[in-house]
């Protein structure tokens, strides 16, 4: 009987808070925090305005029941009601980022319990995720990645795509540049405890069987350390120093097949910015509580350039903010996307310098950091992210702007194990 009690009441106090959010959400006004910084996104928001409920019940007192129909049709036989007033529910929950930080913190003291005498090198960072953290809890991990048949069946279409393209476009130069990730490496410190690691298998795999008409060049890691050396802590992506590596490397790779290119671009200097410190996206997935690390930019001089997107000339200045120091400071902000700019497909780059050469560049975020090291070096630069570009097949770019490079810049996703990344016809 007391248990009874107990579980009744549990449920009413439940059920009591829930149906109190509406009534905090109209004591409170206009949501203060329409997005949020950890989780680098928009938060939903309800309102019976955005319904056409009211709109719906005056059509319904003129007579008209059609629309009244389709309106309460959409809003609740098709739930969007329903789903809508769910998400906004999540999201605008008081004290939610609170308690999802509680339940985390909770989460990280059974799984060190549950790890406290085993030898592993790298523990989970969070129930939730895929993600690892070092034991000395200074750098988030991905887990290590499997080479199976299937992967070896994707890389084999990719193969047929990339011998395609260089049949179907014998006077363009294709090129690839491989960049490894620790996933993919031997020096992934819990390679032991995951079956058919990859550990460059299917790099092997791809660079047995790639065309030999394919310019490749690869960045390979020599041991933990490199890792730690060229990758933030707490971000999936390169910092700039190993940024700037890479930009080397692609520099010399196109020089191969374009041996009057202007000089490299040079770097004088590194630079951070007072009071910013970074915590990357894995840090905000797992809102795993690792120390923020130091945020560099390089300083360079190019020559003047205009960015095209889609048709449009863009004028990025979201950099700019960091030299006056009127930034976000927020614990969690994305320097990495504020600074660079977020990730865009179909971005051109018209260099105002003496080349006559144009550039397909396809990569990812990754890439962002050098965009104008490598568009210095040509007339039109293009950058392409299949992903984020339906419309992307080699017959709307590859002759119709005039295109004499293609490179593919990036991991094994990009490069072989991924479909998305094809090169469609």
């Amino acid at each position: 009987m007391q248990r009874e009690k107990l579980t009744l009441n549990t449920i009413l106090i439940f059920f009591l808070v829930l149906f109190l959010v509406p009534l905090f959400w109209a004591i409170r006004g206009a949501n203060p925090e329409r997005f949020s910084v950890i989780e680098n996104r928009t938060l939903a928001e309800f309102s019976l305005e955005d319904r056409l409920l009211f709109s719906a019940v005056k059509q319904l007192a003129r007579g008209d029941l059609k629309s009244f129909s389709e309106v309460v049709d959409t809003q609740f036989h098709k739930r969007a009601f329903q789903n809508d007033f769910a998400k906004a529910v999540s999201d605008q929950f008081p004290l939610r980022i609170q308690a999802v930080q509680a339940s985390k913190a909770i989460n990280r003291l059974i799984i060190s319990g549950a790890y406290a005498f085993l030898p592993d090198q790298a523990i989970p960072a969070d129930m939730q995720s895929e993600f690892y953290v070092t034991r000395d809890k200074q750098h988030l991990l991905y887990r290590p990645v499997s080479f199976t048949e299937e992967q070896k069946q994707v890389i084999d279409e990719r193969l047929a795509n990339y011998q395609y393209l260089i049949e179907t476009y014998p006077q363009i130069n294709f090129s690839a540049y491989y960049l490894e990730r620790l996933q993919y490496s031997p020096y992934h410190p819990i390679n032991d405890y995951f079956n058919d690691v990859d550990e460059r298998r299917s790099l092997t795999y791809f660079e047995e069987n790639k065309p030999d008409e394919l310019l490749f060049e690869k960045n390979m890691l020599n041991d933990f350390e490199d890792h730690v050396k060229y990758y933030y802590t707490s971000d999936n992506h390169l910092n700039i120093r190993g940024m700037v590596e890479i930009y080397n490397e692609v520099y010399d790779l196109l020089k191969q097949n374009y041996p009057e290119i202007s000089d490299r671009v040079d770097v004088k200097e590194y630079v951070t910015f007072p009071g910013v410190q970074f915590l990357g996206g894995l840090a905000r997935i797992t809102l795993f509580p690792l120390e923020p690390e130091l945020f560099e930019v390089a300083v360079y001089d190019v020559p003047p350039y205009k960015i095209i997107d889609d048709g449009e000339e863009i004028i990025y200045t979201r950099s700019a903010d960091y030299w006056a120091g009127t930034n976000s400071f927020d614990r969690y902000a994305n320097h990495y996307g504020d600074y660079f700019g977020l990730l865009k497909s179909n971005l051109e780059y018209h260099s105002d310098n003496d080349s006559e050469r144009n550039l397909l560049y396809i990569g990812d975020s990754f890439s962002i950091p050098i965009y104008p090291m490598i568009a210095s070096h040509y007339k039109n630069t293009h950058f392409i992210d299949p992903r984020h570009d339906h419309d992307y097949t080699s017959a709307r770019y590859l002759p119709l702007l005039d295109i004499d490079d293609v490179i593919i810049v990036g991991d094994a996703t990009v490069l072989y194990t991924d479909i998305t990344w094809l090169i469609r016809p």
